[in-house]
Formats: structure tokens, C-alpha cells, sequence
């Protein structure tokens, strides 16, 4: 059995939940079952239900994670760790205690001991490093869309979706400035019926004459990306599978961090970058200059898809898989001597 041990809330949003599922399918899909272990986020539990984890571990917010993931633990062949906070390296050791390690998408010391490190947003460093666009685990197929045809007359589509849960509050402001957008367009804006900015929705949409918000369904992107000329996102997975599916994005950022992460993005010419906080006419502009510019949105679509082929989790369970048959060797080996 292998752990994946992942965050999600309010606060934190459901990207580390996501690649969860994507590595869970992957290892699936090669008969290797696993098991979550994440904090009470009712959309996340609800995510994992819909993809047939029916049993997750659910950690109490009032007690400390690591006895209790240590528990779930026991007899593991290996955990997967995907954590906003950084992993000190007592709790890598810890969870190495005779189990492979992989540490996704941290900062914290604790990568130093783990077996393998996948860093979508970051560089390698030795071979435990699995690093860059083409580790980012997803979940939807590549899909080709970048090619779109419309009839004459129909307005072009642009998503927008902060997230599962914006924790930034990102998605008002951006509702508003796709109002300022010239040409028309038709907004398909994608939000958490649990988040606060839900219940504004629908006045600010229908002002704007705009169709309803949709609610987050997992697995949905990517029939919302198929419509979809354009895409207004927050740094995350979305916009990994956005450019899996060949469609220019328009990136929004929460931290400096973020902004690192995109702008290194936007120099392969996959995605505009527009920094932290940007202004609705910042993000009317970008969206107006993207729609004008079909060349350009071919372009960045081929861009997107040259970094990003969908088969991120496919490589990272490879690797995985690789090394606790290496170490299961190794140990019998041993045994033997």
C-alpha cells in the first residue's frame, strides 16, 4: 500500500489534492492501491469519494498530523507527501522509517532525505529531483483544442477559475474586468459553491451579462477547457492543465513565489504573467490584446503543449515504483547475506 498524504482547506485550496488523485489513478492503473490521509475539507472529501476512495484518513485539526499519518503509515510501502508547509527533515526521517519517500512541490529541509523530490514550478538538483512542467502530475488526457473553430457570430469563450477554493479572493475582481472586455465575450467562470464569493456571483454575472457560475466538479476541466478560447487562471494546476490542452492563459498570481513560477512560464511563451494583484484593466487588456490575436493564441497554444504532454504522473509513479523495487532488492540482498 502506498500513502498519499496531502493538504487541503480554505485556505490552502485543492491543487495538492489533485495531483493526489492524478498519482492515485497512475498507481492504479498499475496495481499499486493507496490510501489518503488529509485534513476535513468537505469539497476535498467530497473530490475523493467521486474518484472511489471511499476510506481516507481524516486528520484531526486539533491534534498533531504525524502520529496519526505514521499510523495510517504501518506496513507502507511508501508515502507521498504533498504539503503546503515545509517538511523538516525529522518528519522525512520519520516516514523513510523503512518506507520510500516522495516529497511533492516543498521548500522545507526535510526533501534533503527524501528518496525522490518532484518540483513541477522548480529546477533539478541531483537524480532524486524530478523537476519542471513535465513532472506536474494531472488528471485529464492531453487534449488538442488549440485549434478551435467557430461559426460566424459566436462570441469567444473565456474561462476563469481561481481555484477550487481562491484563497486569495481573486475571482470578483477578474468577473469584473471581463465586463470591460472588448470584443464581447462569453465568460464561463468556474467557482466553489463552500467559498464566500459565490453568493456575489450571480448579481455580478447577470449584470454583466454573463451565463451563471458553474460549481467545481473534479475531473470537469477538461471539457471546460475544450470551450474555451482563452483562460483567465490563478497560478496552479489548472494552469498546467490548460496548457496540456493547448489554451492561452492569462495567470494571476497570489505570492512573489507565484510570480516566480509564471513568469518562468511566460518566457517559453505559454502564458501571459500578470504579477501580483493586477487591475481589472490589466487583466481587460490582456484578455482584449489575446483575443484580437489568433496567430498568438495558436502560438502560445503549441508553446503550452510543448512543455506540459499530460504525463506527469506517469513518470513520477515510474520513477516511484522503479525505487522501491530497487530498495526491495537491496533489502533481500541483504537478507541473503
Amino acid at each position: 500500500m502506498i500513502l498519499l498524504w496531502t493538504d487541503a482547506g480554505p485556505d490552502v485550496g485543492l491543487g495538492h489534492v489533485s495531483r493526489g488523485l492524478a498519482l492515485a489513478a497512475e498507481l492504479a492503473r498499475r496495481g499499486a492501491p493507496c490510501r489518503f490521509a488529509l485534513p476535513a475539507d468537505p469539497t476535498a472529501l467530497e473530490w475523493l469519494l467521486a474518484a472511489g476512495h471511499a476510506d481516507p484518513i481524516v486528520l484531526d485539526p486539533a491534534a498533531p498530523a504525524l502520529p496519526a499519518v505514521l499510523a495510517a503509515a504501518d506496513g507502507a510501502a511508501a508515502v507521498i507527501a504533498d504539503l503546503r508547509a515545509p517538511l523538516d527533515r525529522g518528519t522525512v526521517r520519520a516516514l523513510g522509517c523503512g518506507r520510500t519517500v516522495v516529497v511533492v512541490d516543498n521548500a522545507g529541509p526535510g526533501v534533503a532525505d527524501a528518496d525522490l523530490v518532484v518540483a513541477p514550478f522548480g529546477a533539478a538538483r541531483d537524480g532524486r529531483w524530478l523537476a519542471g512542467p513535465a513532472h506536474m502530475p494531472l488528471r485529464q488526457a492531453r487534449t488538442a483544442t488549440f485549434s478551435r473553430l467557430r461559426c460566424p457570430g459566436d462570441l469567444p469563450v473565456v474561462l476563469l477559475s481561481m481555484g477550487a477554493s481562491d484563497p486569495g479572493g481573486l475571482t470578483r475582481g477578474a468577473v469584473e474586468a471581463l465586463g470591460a472586455v472588448t470584443p464581447r465575450l462569453r465568460a464561463h467562470v468556474i467557482a466553489n459553491p463552500r467559498t464566500p464569493v459565490w453568493a456575489a456571483l450571480p448579481a455580478a454575472l447577470g449584470r454583466l451579462g454573463f451565463p451563471p457560475a458553474r460549481p467545481v466538479v473534479p475531473g470537469a476541466m477538461a471539457a471546460h477547457l475544450a470551450a474555451a478560447d482563452v483562460a483567465v487562471l490563478a497560478l496552479g494546476v489548472t494552469v498546467y492543465e490548460a496548457l496540456a490542452a493547448g489554451v492561452p492563459s492569462i495567470v494571476l498570481s497570489r505570492t512573489p513565489a507565484d510570480v516566480a513560477h509564471a513568469e518562468s512560464l511566460a518566457a517559453s511563451g505559454a502564458i501571459v504573467s500578470l504579477g501580483v494583484d493586477p487591475t481589472p484593466a490589466g487583466i481587460a487588456a490582456a484578455v482584449s490584446a489575446l483575443l484580437r490575436d489568433p496567430d498568438l493564441r495558436r502560438e502560445m497554444g503549441r508553446a503550452g503543449r510543448a512543455l506540459v504532454d499530460g504525463q506527469g504522473a506517469a513518470r513520477i509513479v515510474g520513477r516511484l515504483l522503479a525505487v522501491m523495487a530497487e530498495r526491495e532488492g537491496s533489502d533481500a540482498r541483504r537478507l541473503e547475506a
